[in-house]
């Protein structure tokens, strides 16, 4: 038994930002005050811009109305305060065009236990959209409301930790 095959712990850094990298799914760390931190490649294909366009920035920047959930909001202070928040909105793109997504959005905390930011996963529901605009043309379904819901940690089945 001279060679063992290597586990993937054995040869990647799983540090926080590398699995933010190799998502899938759009990621941003949004500071305090509402500016975006990072953002990883999955972000930068779904807003269609570099990272130089959207790191630095102020997170209302890339929405379409109002944020329902970004700073100053309700919502945002009970992000602050420790609670979880999913819901869909719709994005400004660097092309110009609009996009609705799925956001999750969840608070961070620092070594010292005090919240520090916000991490927000996006997904892009353009197919979920155009299907129901295909199927319901009736209903309004293109429209660009936003539906949210509070979540929770204890709210959910499976917590990931």
């Amino acid at each position: 038994m001279g060679t063992e095959a290597r586990s993937a712990w054995d040869i990647w850094d799983f540090s926080g930002l590398d699995l933010l990298e190799a998502s899938g799914e759009a990621a941003l760390i949004i500071d305090r005050s509402g500016i975006v931190v990072y953002c990883n490649a999955a972000s930068e294909r779904l807003q269609r811009r570099p990272r130089a366009q959207i790191i630095g920035r102020a997170l209302v920047r890339f929405s379409t109305a109002r944020d329902p959930i970004g700073p100053g909001s309700q919502v945002w202070d009970e992000l602050l305060a420790g609670e979880h928040w999913s819901g869909e909105v719709w994005i400004n793109r660097g092309d110009g065009s609009q996009v609705p997504v799925y956001v999750t959005r969840s608070p961070l905390v620092g070594p010292d236990g005090e919240i520090v930011g916000v991490l927000s996963l996006a997904t892009d529901r353009t197919t979920e959209h155009a299907a129901k605009t295909a199927l319901w043309p009736q209903s309004g379904a293109s429209g660009r409301s936003c539906s949210a819901r509070p979540t929770s940690p204890s709210s959910s089945s499976a917590t990931a930790r």
